[in-house]
């Protein structure tokens, strides 16, 4: 009696163990080539999270490539997909200087622009977009105006140059604002030497309209439209004030406007011994108000276009 107890009581020990394993599904095993991906992380966000070498691999690709040393670098997220690329570039023996691209998987890289002449240095700026960023390559002489410049983006993993070998120098200020810088001898006027002799710096605005870039244009408007600004007045009077000498004979003001909100008035003082000089504010104006906060005074004459790109223009 005792063993058919005992029996039953390991047929329903064996019951119970068989109950409590039939409800779970069978398991495939991990295959190595399986990758765990966390939470919220698709697949996609991972590959680009595993695909960008670090700084010093893609550096060391790319000279390898080129087999020159990089004299300047830059190691960023171009087109903001979560991956950093690599530009660097380097000047040969005539002052030509040479930018390479490099993926962020260093299976791309490649010469992606050069120099049309020969310069004496280089600098790269950068130009922080909403959704991308893109590369200016400034090469210039460090005596006389000689500068040009180019602007390299990736789109569709593609490495572009949408400007190649333009006269000037590009970068982004502080204020958001992209200006090109060029170079010029038209600040002054000596009549003693009947020439001009005054190095200048100008600057003109861009911008980039998702395709190509373009320049905002400087369109002349007349006196009568510039006093129809609020302030117009008050800032005539303070630049009266601050130019105006015992040898001033006359102040000629002229009025230009950009569509980016960007106003110049050039005033060009004439002096008894009929030399003159010329430069120009630059202010800030929303709708029909003027900021009234004057700033330097920039030599030089301002201008409707100062580049080769497609320009808009705009006005009161």
């Amino acid at each position: 009696m005792k063993k058919r107890k005992r029996i039953a009581s390991k047929w329903i020990f064996l019951l119970i163990i068989i109950g409590m394993f039939s409800g779970c599904r069978k398991r495939e095993p991990i295959k190595q080539t399986d990758v765990y991906l966390p939470p919220e992380q698709s697949s996609y966000e991972y590959s680009q999270a595993v695909a960008s070498l670090s700084e010093d691999e893609l550096l060391s690709i790319t000279q390898a490539a080129a087999n020159h040393q990089m004299e300047k670098h830059v190691y960023l997220d171009m087109d903001g997909d979560g991956a950093n690329e690599l530009l660097g570039l380097y000047a040969d023996d005539r002052g030509i200087y040479y930018t390479w691209y490099c993926s962020s998987d260093g299976s791309v890289c490649k010469l992606v622009q050069q120099n049309d002449e020969g310069m004496d240095a280089c600098e790269i700026e950068l130009l922080n977009l909403d959704k991308e960023v893109h590369v200016a390559v400034n090469a210039y002489r460090i005596a006389g105006t000689g500068k040009n410049y180019s602007i390299l983006a990736l789109q569709n993993k593609d490495i572009i140059c949408l400007v190649s070998n333009e006269y000037g120098y590009v970068c982004m200020r502080d204020t958001g604002d992209i200006t090109l810088n060029v170079e010029a001898y038209d600040g002054m006027y000596d009549a003693s030497l009947d020439m001009m002799i005054l190095h200048t710096w100008k600057d003109t605005f861009l911008y980039f309209d998702g395709t190509s870039y373009n320049e905002y244009g400087a369109a002349e408007i007349s006196e009568s439209a510039y006093l129809q600004y609020e302030n117009a007045i008050e800032i005539r009077k303070t630049m009266d004030a601050v130019l105006t000498t015992s040898d001033t004979e006359r102040i000629e003001y002229l009025y230009f406007v950009r569509e980016n909100g960007i106003m110049h008035i050039q005033c060009n003082v004439y002096y008894s011994s009929g030399s003159i000089d010329y430069g120009y504010y630059t202010l800030r104006y929303s709708g029909s108000t003027i900021d009234q906060e004057l700033g330097e005074r920039n030599s030089g004459q301002m201008s409707a276009s100062f580049s080769n790109l497609n320009v808009t223009y705009g006005g009161m």
